[in-house]
């Protein structure tokens, strides 16, 4: 019988230590290879801890290079590349094929990388960009085309403007109208926004859950001077220096919980890991988290570039005059043009979604996307 239980023991030890021999071994991991399709020699990087791919090939002294986000998918995924040029205007764009990947074209010409759809040599039978399926609705003088699964969330001095696949409906928590919305800020799903009726000292914020539409009201356990700026977004959590108290706190509003951060004099600051800042530093001076993306925006000259990671060049993605870069998701912008409100991604290319004139006036913090 003892010999039955050691056998059986035994076999479930080979099988637990050869299961565990598979997922080592198959498991997805970062990685950068290079491989020839069509006489270009590719190379192709996965990186697991973002999940995304990068693919860049030379031609003729230019290094064309695209990243797409995703999970693993496997590798040597670039099943073809196709080139479409003209050499009088001096253009040229590279689109990496794959059968597994949505991929979209580089562009150049004779003043640097551009996207697609600001050249002039454009061919569908050579790339089509996929189109957005848009909702149009109305709000008061606010006019909103919004694709299907975006949400809104537009300020109007006594609170938000919500827009989702419902319609509109106003969320109003203030009892004095606030012009100006210096202080709210978003955390994944949810926005935060400090009670401004209260005059010296915040001890308390509203939060909406954009996903479901929902206002909630959070008594902080610690008051918080109106002299306080916000050091970024980590692991849901955000983080704010209180200048005039000397404190740094974290605040996780998916379970309403605050945090006192800073000891013995010292704060923290994410710079891609967690690194010691005197708050002496933090109170006098404005630190920011610096959180590695794969695609970074920037407003140079009023024009929207973007910057593929571990690239050295921008590319021109928006040739209109950018009055205000809102943020960013994924491989998405938002930006404002006066008062019209524009998306950018790779994929979708420029695409008008909301206009509202009073953005002409006002545009801090004044809308929110998810």
């Amino acid at each position: 019988m003892k010999k039955k239980y050691k056998f059986m023991i035994s076999a479930l030890v080979v099988c637990l230590l050869f299961v565990l021999t598979i997922f080592l071994f198959t498991r997805p991991k970062s990685y950068e290879k290079s491989y020839k399709v069509s006489d270009y020699e590719i190379t192709e990087t996965f990186d697991k801890k973002n999940n995304y791919y990068k693919f860049s090939l030379k031609q003729d002294g230019t290094k064309y290079e695209i990243v797409t986000l995703s999970k693993y998918m496997g590798k040597k995924l670039i099943d073809d590349v196709k080139v479409l040029e003209d050499e009088e205007k001096g253009e040229k764009c590279i689109l990496f094929k794959s059968g597994k990947l949505s991929t979209y074209p580089q562009c150049k010409n004779g003043e640097g990388l551009i996207d697609y759809d600001l050249t002039s040599i454009k061919d569908d039978d050579f790339y089509k960009r996929d189109e957005l399926e848009l909702i149009e609705s109305k709000h008061d003088n606010a006019k909103f085309l919004r694709p299907l699964d975006m949400k809104f969330l537009v300020w109007d001095n006594k609170g938000y403007i919500y827009v989702d696949e419902k319609g509109e409906k106003e969320i109003h928590f203030l009892e004095n109208e606030s012009y100006y919305n210096n202080h709210s800020i978003q955390v994944g799903k949810y926005v935060l926004t400090p009670n401004y009726d209260e005059d010296y000292v915040f001890s308390s914020f509203y939060i909406i859950d954009m996903e479901k539409g929902k206002l909630t009201s959070w008594k902080l356990d610690e008051e918080i001077s109106r002299n306080f700026y916000y050091l970024g977004v980590y692991d849901e959590k955000l983080y704010l220096v209180d200048r005039k108290n000397r404190k740094e706190f974290s605040l996780y509003p998916k379970r309403k919980k605050m945090e006192l951060v800073s000891i013995d004099d010292e704060g923290i600051v994410w710079n891609n890991d967690w690194e010691k800042v005197s708050l002496t530093k933090l109170v006098s001076e404005n630190y920011y988290f610096n959180n590695e993306k794969a695609f970074n925006y920037s407003i140079e000259n009023d024009k929207l570039y973007l910057q593929l990671i571990d690239s050295k060049k921008s590319m021109l993605v928006s040739d209109k005059e950018i009055t205000k870069f809102i943020t960013m998701s994924g491989n998405k912008a938002f930006y404002l043009v006066k008062d019209k409100l524009y998306s950018y991604s790779t994929l979708y290319g420029e695409q008008l979604l909301a206009e509202y004139s009073e953005w002409n006036f006002n545009n801090i913090n004044s809308i929110f996307i998810y």
